[in-house]
């Protein structure tokens, strides 16, 4: 599941010891029942998407979704922690029957094993007009927005998935180890925040292979900022011989 691979990922990226407490529901949001969680999930997803983080209204999420006012709180600690659950449902949702075993990974297939993950994640099939929409307006969020509290904690766990790859890279001599860590980190996110910016603004349900294609485009351009020079400069020249 996406939530077994975001844990081997995380195994990885914990090699020095740190505390979290990551932003969740309370309990008593999961003993809803399963249609009372959905009025109430989809009714602050269409908030976001009307309003945006910073302007979203709880009690106007409560109304639309048939809850009475404050009753929120019982199963939110506040807005925010409410808005990342709907992120969470709607991106992860979309993704949760992916897999990748990062032990598995071997130098042979590491590259080409992302980029039939990155592949599969990208089909049009998964993401339905809300799942966009909700993904929109969190790019829309001011930096300091997106990495702070919930947001942030959110923000965090996708960094240290990425961390956790960048590792196993490293053990398989298959990402650059000359350069500090969170500078790679750093990199390879903004490569990725770039293109995810500009597949929620261009998606295109109506074009799979288009979508596909530009996904995988976008794993060769993490590659090209993550690989060892030597690789880098022998898969050009492979690709510049294939082309003659």
């Amino acid at each position: 599941s996406a939530g077994d691979a975001m844990s081997e990922a995380l195994r990885y990226a914990r090699r020095r010891p740190r505390e979290a407490v990551l932003s969740m529901p309370r309990e008593s949001f999961q003993q809803l029942p399963p249609e009372r969680r959905e009025r109430l999930l989809d009714a602050a997803a269409e908030e976001l998407t009307a309003h945006g983080l910073l302007d979203a209204s709880m009690n106007r999420i409560l109304k639309r979704a048939g809850f009475s006012k404050g009753v929120a709180y019982h199963y939110f600690n506040d807005r925010e922690d409410l808005l990342v659950t709907v992120l969470r449902d709607r991106f992860l949702g979309a993704v949760s029957d992916l897999e990748i075993d990062l032990e598995a990974l071997s130098a042979e297939s590491f590259w080409e094993d992302l980029s039939r993950l990155v592949g599969a994640a990208t089909e049009p099939a998964r993401w339905d007009s809300s799942a966009i929409e909700v993904a929109r307006a969190v790019w829309h969020l001011p930096l300091e927005h997106r990495t702070r509290g919930a947001m942030g904690e959110f923000w965090e766990e996708m960094t240290g998935l990425l961390r956790g790859i960048i590792r196993r890279g490293q053990d398989l001599m298959v990402v650059r180890s000359d350069l500090p860590e969170e500078l790679l980190v750093s990199a390879a996110m903004a490569v990725g925040e770039v293109g995810d910016r500009w597949f929620v603004e261009h998606w295109d349900a109506d074009r799979p292979a288009e979508m596909e294609r530009l996904g995988l485009q976008l794993v060769d351009m993490v590659r090209r900022v993550l690989e060892p020079g030597d690789a880098l400069h022998k898969n050009t020249a492979s690709a510049g011989e294939r082309q003659s």
